[in-house]
Protein backbone atom coordinates (compact mmCIF):
# COMPACT_ATOMS: atom_id res chain seq x y z
CA UNK A 1 0.00 0.00 0.00
CA UNK A 2 2.88 2.46 -0.51
CA UNK A 3 2.96 5.36 1.65
CA UNK A 4 -0.54 4.88 3.33
CA UNK A 5 -0.80 4.92 7.34
CA UNK A 6 -4.14 4.20 8.74
CA UNK A 7 -6.01 7.25 10.09
CA UNK A 8 -9.21 5.24 11.61
CA UNK A 9 -11.30 2.16 12.01
CA UNK A 10 -14.80 3.03 11.36
CA UNK A 11 -17.90 1.19 11.39
CA UNK A 12 -17.17 -1.60 8.18
CA UNK A 13 -13.79 0.00 6.90
CA UNK A 14 -10.50 1.05 7.54
CA UNK A 15 -9.24 4.59 6.69
CA UNK A 16 -5.93 5.39 5.09
CA UNK A 17 -3.90 8.29 4.59
CA UNK A 18 -1.01 9.23 2.16
CA UNK A 19 -0.17 12.80 2.99
CA UNK A 20 2.84 13.18 0.00
CA UNK A 21 -0.09 12.77 -2.55
CA UNK A 22 -3.23 14.29 -0.05
CA UNK A 23 -4.89 10.48 -1.23
CA UNK A 24 -7.34 8.62 1.16
CA UNK A 25 -8.09 4.82 1.02
CA UNK A 26 -11.39 3.45 2.43
CA UNK A 27 -10.98 -0.33 2.72
CA UNK A 28 -14.20 -1.84 3.36
CA UNK A 29 -13.93 -5.47 5.89
CA UNK A 30 -16.57 -7.47 4.58
CA UNK A 31 -15.34 -7.65 0.98
CA UNK A 32 -12.12 -5.59 0.93
CA UNK A 33 -13.30 -3.68 -1.75
CA UNK A 34 -11.46 -0.47 -2.33
CA UNK A 35 -12.35 3.29 -2.80
CA UNK A 36 -9.95 6.30 -2.94
CA UNK A 37 -10.18 9.85 -3.01
CA UNK A 38 -7.83 12.91 -3.77
CA UNK A 39 -8.49 15.69 -1.78
CA UNK A 40 -6.71 19.48 -1.67
CA UNK A 41 -4.57 20.55 1.54
CA UNK A 42 -7.20 22.05 3.02
CA UNK A 43 -9.98 19.16 2.29
CA UNK A 44 -7.21 16.84 3.39
CA UNK A 45 -7.00 18.47 6.90
CA UNK A 46 -10.33 19.19 7.73
CA UNK A 47 -10.82 15.18 6.73
CA UNK A 48 -8.11 14.51 9.82
CA UNK A 49 -10.15 16.93 11.94
CA UNK A 50 -13.24 15.34 11.36
CA UNK A 51 -11.67 11.40 11.54
CA UNK A 52 -9.82 12.67 15.02
CA UNK A 53 -13.02 13.46 16.42
CA UNK A 54 -14.89 10.85 15.30
CA UNK A 55 -12.10 8.39 17.22
CA UNK A 56 -12.11 10.48 20.35
CA UNK A 57 -15.83 10.41 20.56
CA UNK A 58 -15.83 6.80 19.63
CA UNK A 59 -14.06 6.21 23.20
CA UNK A 60 -17.02 7.97 25.02
CA UNK A 61 -19.60 5.41 23.58
CA UNK A 62 -21.77 4.73 26.64
CA UNK A 63 -25.03 4.31 25.10
CA UNK A 64 -27.43 3.90 22.51
CA UNK A 65 -27.80 7.41 21.36
CA UNK A 66 -23.91 8.05 21.95
CA UNK A 67 -23.77 5.38 19.12
CA UNK A 68 -26.26 7.01 16.84
CA UNK A 69 -24.50 10.03 17.51
CA UNK A 70 -21.14 8.96 16.48
CA UNK A 71 -23.24 6.91 13.09
CA UNK A 72 -24.14 10.49 12.20
CA UNK A 73 -20.56 11.50 12.54
CA UNK A 74 -19.14 8.40 10.31
CA UNK A 75 -21.74 9.22 7.58
CA UNK A 76 -20.72 13.08 7.82
CA UNK A 77 -17.12 11.61 6.83
CA UNK A 78 -18.72 9.36 4.03
CA UNK A 79 -20.61 12.40 2.65
CA UNK A 80 -17.36 14.81 2.72
CA UNK A 81 -15.63 11.77 1.32
CA UNK A 82 -18.05 11.09 -1.90
CA UNK A 83 -17.42 14.43 -3.33
CA UNK A 84 -14.15 13.84 -4.09
CA UNK A 85 -13.81 9.61 -5.27
CA UNK A 86 -11.59 9.02 -8.41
Amino acid sequence: MGNYSEIGHMVGYWLFTDPQTLSVLQIFEKDNSRHKYVLKAEQFMRLLDDVESYMKQKRKVQNQADDYRLLAKQRGIEHFLSEFEV
